[in-house]
């Protein structure tokens, strides 16, 4: 199983993943912590759960964050051809959707600044 990116072979730590997100337009990187774990492993399924520091700022308004998750050794993870995965750090990158709906988004800045005043 993959823990903090890393698998144990034969008591060896190797970095197997890294994933990132870069900032949209207008967007403050800073402000887009988070951490990641993996939730369930199979032969040809990889479930990863992401908690965000600000989820209500990831892809707000239209402006796009992109996850880019980097695998670092190929030769632990296989194609729909059944084969390993022969280039060395392959990056597969998408556009995040929104964390929050807009209802959700608007209950999250009303406690905002609800609590500012306490």
């Amino acid at each position: 199983m993959i823990t903090n990116g890393t698998v144990d072979l034969e008591h060896r730590v190797v970095p197997v993943l890294d994933i990132e997100i870069v900032a949209g337009e207008d967007s403050e990187q800073e402000k887009l912590g988070f951490t990641w774990r993996v939730v369930a492993q199979t032969a040809t399924t990889l479930t990863l759960e992401f908690v965000f520091d600000n989820a209500i700022l990831i892809s707000a308004n239209g402006k796009k964050e992109t996850i880019i998750i980097t695998i670092k050794d190929p030769l632990l993870f296989f194609g729909s051809n059944g084969l390993p995965i022969k280039k060395k750090h392959l990056q597969i990158g998408r556009e995040m959707p929104a964390q929050l709906s807009q209802s959700a988004k608007f209950v999250q800045k009303v406690l905002n600044k609800t609590m500012q005043g306490v």
